[in-house]
């Protein structure tokens, strides 16, 4: 983590390169999504940007708290995802849900 906070105030093109970086995850992403979308595997109504962020916000959330751990569990990201997995092949929605009306 520091090493990437230092590259972050000393490399001259850290910005554009982390937004190249940033991007192409995000792409990579959507195209999963939509692929699952497409076969069925997931509902249709799900908001692919807002799932990426969920999922990205997880990994990213869980890598710096190992940061300071110093141990990545792999098993917690994955429960983490499955949780979001979940819901989304259950025909899962924000307007449907109790717990937002």
């Amino acid at each position: 983590m520091s090493f990437i906070l230092y590259l972050k105030d000393n490399y001259p093109d850290w910005k554009e390169k982390f937004q190249e970086y940033e991007n192409r995850k995000n792409l990579e992403w959507k195209e999963v999504i939509e692929l699952a979308k497409q076969k069925g595997e997931i509902t249709q109504t799900v908001e692919t940007e807002n799932i990426i962020s969920s999922i990205r916000n997880i990994y990213l959330g869980l890598s710096y708290r190992s940061a300071l751990s110093s141990q990545l569990s792999i098993s917690e990201l994955k429960e983490q995802i499955y949780i979001i997995y979940n819901l989304i092949t259950k025909q899962y929605s924000y307007e449907k849900s109790s717990i937002y009306q």
